[in-house]
């Protein structure tokens, strides 16, 4: 579901905003993502907010790279 989000939000605003300006944002949503499972053994769900972070931004990450390239 974050991934759809991600996509939908991350074109859009790459569009219109530029790609660097969202690929960056993007890619360290995606470690914030991953850093956030560290502190999985506190609550179980952290893996839900870890995931939906990661997701995120490895999708609006990987729109936004895949339409750099193709313009360029």
């Amino acid at each position: 579901m974050a991934g759809v989000i991600a996509n939908l939000t991350a074109g859009y605003l790459s569009d219109h905003l530029g790609r660097s300006r969202v690929v960056w944002p993007a890619l360290i949503l995606m470690s914030v993502g991953t850093a956030v499972l560290r502190f999985l053994p506190v609550s179980p769900l952290i893996i839900i907010i870890s995931s939906s972070l990661a997701g995120l931004g490895f999708a609006g990450g990987l729109i936004t790279l895949m339409a750099w390239i193709a313009e360029g």
